[in-house]
């Protein structure tokens, strides 16, 4: 785009002689046309093509918001330590996505975030109405009463279940439709066992959550009791429980060894040994996991829908305090969540390159001929971390109101007891840096089945309690309990 400008430029030049140059004063000054720099998230799919989307994103945008964009995608396992060294240095970064709520709230307390609520007014007033001011409570201190990060459109709510294969599952006569909780997956675990003893059932590389985690684990309330009480939850009977099958599955050797043999839910899935991996579900769920592995997926919901100030507190745009252009930085926000040209252009990449439109009236897109998730040049499809992922095209196998039954599963979700509340550690830094020491030594070793619960558990609750967590707990009570009088719920 620039280096056509610059030959249009020059060609009025010559045609009308130097002495008329008062006549090009309308044209842009390409020189001031600033490029703002975007890191982003991507899965670990390779994006060969990403530069030429790039392009012809800034094709479209430059004459919009006078200005150009180049994107780093990184995957999910170097993409929080590559912020965080940018940061600290001199790189420019005008614009990133971050993962989670308790590292962006860290980013903004450090003084690393601009604030946005000037920038917001004056550049994106719409994103209020686009996302919610529910929604978009998760980036706003009401402290200071700023904004400090826009979350992305897209699934709040945590639906905890299994993601499985089908096929595997038809294959030795799975019966998957009468699996409602984590307790049945015992039974199935044992019948696959039993007829395949190389298959192993599970990939266990995550907890199964049913609790609101307060930001930071330390401290949380438990959905099944759906009260306001704080509690460690190393020390609950429904942890031990779940520690206690987790080692039973182990001992019965339905565990993949996930500690020599890291990875995602998709390298474990699209291998022939795992028949499964814990998962969070929403609608068009399914759809969205058997494009990406060209497996045939399941899920089972294992919980109710929940939705906690955590959960609207991942995925979201921050805007860098050091940024030399913050004003272009919220102005290419704003059609991040507003214009459904950029937002296809994002999230699928070039029509008739990357995809092609399979019904126009239906707004349904999907692979051109001969190209599908493992040889596309632009695999991204990482919607939830865009913008406004409700003004891009269904693809091809999802409901035709996806967006819709996406809204709905947040807006009926069942809400946390603290929904909305925003924790601040600063007076407990120092039990919360010891616990999360403790923590990392033991956490994963239950989660891979490894320790003896009876006594190794006592054990890691013990050396929690010396470090401060009921201290931790304390406090996290003290501040939900204000914050509840502030809203005027009872205790």
């Amino acid at each position: 785009m620039k280096k056509l400008m610059l030959s249009v430029f020059f060609a009025v030049f010559f045609l009308t002689g130097c002495h008329k140059s008062e006549d090009l004063s309308s044209l842009p000054d390409v020189s001031t046309i600033p490029t703002l720099k975007i890191y982003a998230y991507k899965s670990d799919a390779d994006l060969p093509d990403a530069d030429l989307v790039v392009e012809k994103i800034n094709d479209y945008i430059e004459p919009l918001i006078h200005a150009n964009i180049d994107i780093t995608f990184v995957p999910y396992g170097s993409y929080v330590s590559q912020i965080n060294r940018i940061l600290g240095s001199n790189e420019q970064l005008d614009l990133f996505i971050t993962v989670d709520g308790s590292e962006i709230r860290q980013l903004y307390e450090n003084g690393d975030l601009a604030s946005l609520n000037t920038l917001l007014e004056d550049y994106a007033p719409d994103i209020f109405d686009v996302v919610g001011k529910e929604y978009l409570q998760g980036g706003f201190d009401p402290k200071t009463q700023e904004y400090y990060g826009i979350t992305t459109c897209h699934d709040y709510s945590s639906r905890t279940g299994l993601e499985y294969r089908k096929d595997i599952a038809r294959q030795y006569g799975i019966d998957m439709s009468s699996v409602h909780e984590l307790s049945d997956l015992t039974e199935v675990f044992a019948k696959l066992k039993q007829q395949n003893p190389s298959l192993y059932p599970i990939a266990s590389l995550s907890y199964y959550k049913n609790w609101d985690s307060l930001g930071d684990h330390l401290g949380v309330l438990l959905y099944d009791r759906m009260d306001t009480t704080v509690v460690n939850l190393y020390e609950t009977p429904e942890y031990r429980e779940y520690v206690s099958l987790i080692r039973e599955w182990y001992l019965n050797g339905y565990l993949y060894d996930t500690v020599t043999d890291p990875g995602s839910n998709a390298y474990y899935l699209r291998s022939d040994h795992v028949f499964s991996c814990f998962a969070n579900g929403k609608p068009g769920f399914v759809a969205q996991e058997e494009r990406y592995l060209n497996r045939s997926i399941g899920f089972a919901a294992l919980e109710n829908d929940y939705i906690s100030t955590d959960s609207i507190s991942s995925w979201m745009w921050a805007i860098p305090k050091n940024s030399n252009y913050q004003k272009e930085a919220m102005q290419f926000l704003n059609l991040l969540y507003t214009d459904e040209t950029v937002i296809n252009l994002w999230i699928y990449g070039i029509e008739g390159i990357h995809y092609e439109m399979i019904d126009k009236e239906k707004n349904i897109a999907g692979f051109p001929d001969g190209i599908d998730f493992t040889n596309s040049s632009y695999p991204l499809f990482m919607g939830f971390a865009c913008g406004n992922q409700y003004l891009s095209h269904i693809w091809e196998g999802e409901p035709e109101n996806v967006w819709q039954e996406i809204r709905d599963f947040n807006d009926q979700a069942i809400r946390s007891k603290a929904f909305g509340f925003q924790y601040d550690d600063h007076n407990v830094k120092t039990e919360v840096i010891a616990c999360r020491t403790v923590v990392d030594k033991y956490e994963e070793g239950f989660l891979h089945g490894i320790y003896d619960i009876d006594t190794v558990l006592p054990q890691f609750i013990q050396e929690l309690k010396l470090a401060g967590i009921d201290r931790i707990v304390e406090e996290k009570q003290t501040q939900l309990d204000r914050w509840l009088e502030s809203k005027g719920e009872s205790l």
